[in-house]
């Protein structure tokens, strides 16, 4: 099982989270959105911490994965930032 963080918890993200937590192999432990307070009572439901800041996420010692449900011009550097601290990048 891989421990992911959802980058981007909009409708596109929240909608991910629904989907991984049928998987086997990923399990959704954090999610990040500038605006924390607008997904929390989602995140609470869910059981996942929701922060503000992508470099809390890549910090986080649980969090062995990222999946990107940020806008496509933000990809680039939120990639080169994730392979610095080793984590898997799934961008969607």
């Amino acid at each position: 099982m891989l421990n992911v963080a959802v980058v981007g918890m909009g409708w596109w993200g929240q909608t991910l989270v629904t989907l991984i937590k049928k998987s086997s192999k990923l399990r959704v432990v954090k999610g990040m959105k500038r605006n924390p307070a607008t997904a929390a009572e989602f995140a609470r439901a869910q059981a996942i911490e929701i922060v503000s800041d992508y470099a809390e996420v890549l910090k986080d010692p649980s969090v062995q994965g990222v999946v990107l449900c940020t806008p496509h011009t933000l990809h680039t550097e939120q990639i080169i930032e994730s392979a610095r601290t080793g984590d898997k990048v799934v961008v969607r």
